[in-house]
């Protein structure tokens, strides 16, 4: 699941990256469930299909699949997923996320 990829859309009403614009180009089923706060979708992922959280739910290394990756990160912006919940106000999806990951 890692790699399916969806549409490149541009989401401008994420408080993340100090406000810049978001592409999705890089998002899995993961993080459009968390930002559409759709919790049902997020329990079928990771609780019916087992998926791998630790591999699915970090942000990718690189901001398209074009640029090089980026090895070179902070931990508290791997865990993109969170921070798109706590963003959103998605408080339900944020604390079953955090069962998850834990």
């Amino acid at each position: 699941m890692v790699h399916i990829r969806g549409s490149n859309f541009v989401i401008d009403d994420l408080s993340i990256e100090d406000g810049e614009p978001i592409e999705t180009l890089m998002w899995n089923p993961m993080h459009y469930a968390t930002y559409y706060d759709h919790l049902h979708i997020l329990k079928y992922l990771i609780e019916d299909l087992k998926i791998n959280v630790g591999l699915t739910v970090p942000k990718h290394s690189a901001e398209s699949e074009k640029e090089p990756t980026n090895s070179v990160s902070f931990p508290e912006d791997r865990i993109l997923v969170l921070q798109i919940a706590v963003d959103r106000n998605n408080l339900k999806v944020l604390d079953y996320l955090l069962n998850a990951l834990s």
